[in-house]
């Protein structure tokens, strides 16, 4: 199955912890491109759900540089259903991460309010 394109608009991600992922023998793993692949592990929440937790993978030459416990964005976050065996779930990827611009204030003030 294709990966699905995420609509990030209404989520908000906690970085938790940014890793190398590695495969069985303890090695960085690759992409395609021989491109170091980071997992992410990020809490998520939106409006209308309790916050859930999950994985994201990046590929990067270059570590994230990112802070834990900062809130993040994904660039073309996408996610892609599997299933083998009696097993499934959803594997979460993006092209880049970056930090998260300051949330806009809902609450208006007034120019010479005290």
């Amino acid at each position: 199955m294709n990966a699905v394109p995420v609509d990030t608009s209404r989520l908000r991600f906690a970085c938790i912890e940014a890793a190398e992922l590695l495969d069985e023998r303890g090695r960085q793993r690759l992409d395609q491109e021989d491109r170091p692949l980071y997992r992410l592990t990020c809490s998520v929440k939106s409006d209308e759900a309790k916050p859930t937790q999950v994985d994201i993978r990046i590929a990067s030459h270059h570590p994230p540089q990112i802070e834990e416990f900062s809130i993040v964005e994904f660039v073309n976050l996408k996610v892609r259903y599997w299933s083998q065996g009696d097993r499934s779930g959803m594997s979460w990827s993006a092209e880049s991460v970056r930090p998260a611009p300051p949330k806009k204030s809902t609450s208006a003030t007034t120019k010479g309010e005290s």
